[in-house]
């Protein structure tokens, strides 16, 4: 008679505050956006070192250039906070949504939930360096595999020069193309309503993979050897078998989880339904 094993839990489970949305890792810290401001943690106890006020709707969180950033729908700004000092520094407002938020080549890169602009912004001063525009609705923008890249609600994924700002590509990956994670060699992109997760050759622009999940994927990472998907429906994180989409483990988290990152040899996901941030160890 088979034996049912019950799924294991995260090994960690850490109280940040309403909605956390995004995570990101850097400056020796874990940081996640939540309802009205930034939390950060620290990565070998999981403790809550910073709680920074940025107000609104923080949504995108992003490492880079010197400082940790934030994208704020409800208010149409973009923070700047120095890690330095656990303070903004400065805002810029735009006639958008935003949502995604990405640091890299000398840029920041700021995805428009509200129409299909994805900002070009200086990373000193906060002026507009330039406007791209890429299918409709945007949820995610990532800088990873020598380019930028944003994912749009109708499906599309589109690829920036960095040097430029220019798109370089357009490419069809799913009904609702979410969120983006990189690998060497690899940009993956994941669906919510599909049960695709795409593999798109960054060189070429090329599908090169569809690998069958499940429906309900949103934040996707690499730990070095496999990735991790966090499965919004089902309150669990996947580590998957990058060649063939295997299910190598399965992790309970918390409810409706969303962003996710890998730093200090765990997982960390955010739990956008139950105000908390889970940790996984990567075995």
């Amino acid at each position: 008679m088979s034996v049912v094993r019950p799924i294991p839990r995260a090994d960690q489970t850490i109280r940040v505050g309403n909605a956390p949305y995004n995570v990101a890792a850097g400056f020796g810290s874990v940081w996640v956006t939540v309802f009205g401001g930034l939390v950060r943690l620290d990565p070998t106890t999981g403790a809550v070192v910073a709680r920074i006020s940025v107000g609104g709707r923080p949504w995108g969180g992003a490492v880079g250039e010197g400082a940790v950033w934030v994208g704020n729908q409800q208010d149409g700004t973009v923070a700047r906070i120095d890690p330095g000092t656990n303070t903004v520094t400065w805002r810029v407002r735009l006639q958008a949504s935003p949502v995604g938020v990405a640091a890299g080549a000398g840029s920041v890169w700021v995805a428009d939930n509200s129409g299909d602009e994805v900002w070009r912004l200086d990373p000193a001063t906060g002026a507009i360096l330039g406007v791209a525009h890429i299918g409709d609705r945007h949820e995610f923008v990532g800088f990873g595999e020598g380019a930028v890249w944003a994912s749009s609600e109708d499906g599309t994924v589109g690829k920036l020069d960095p040097a430029s700002g220019t798109v370089t590509k357009l490419i069809d990956a799913g009904s609702d193309a979410d969120f983006l994670g990189f690998s060497p060699g690899a940009v993956w992109v994941t669906n919510y309503r599909s049960d695709v997760l795409w593999r798109i050759d960054p060189a070429t622009g090329a599908v090169v993979a569809q690998l069958r999940i499940g429906t309900g994927a949103q934040g996707v990472a690499f730990d070095g050897s496999s990735l991790w998907v966090a499965m919004y429906n089902l309150g669990e994180v996947l580590r998957i078998n990058p060649t063939n989409g295997q299910v190598q483990r399965r992790v309970l988290v918390g409810e409706k989880p969303r962003g996710l990152a890998v730093a200090a040899g765990s997982v960390w996901v955010a739990n956008s339904a139950s105000r908390t941030v889970s940790r996984v160890r990567v075995p």
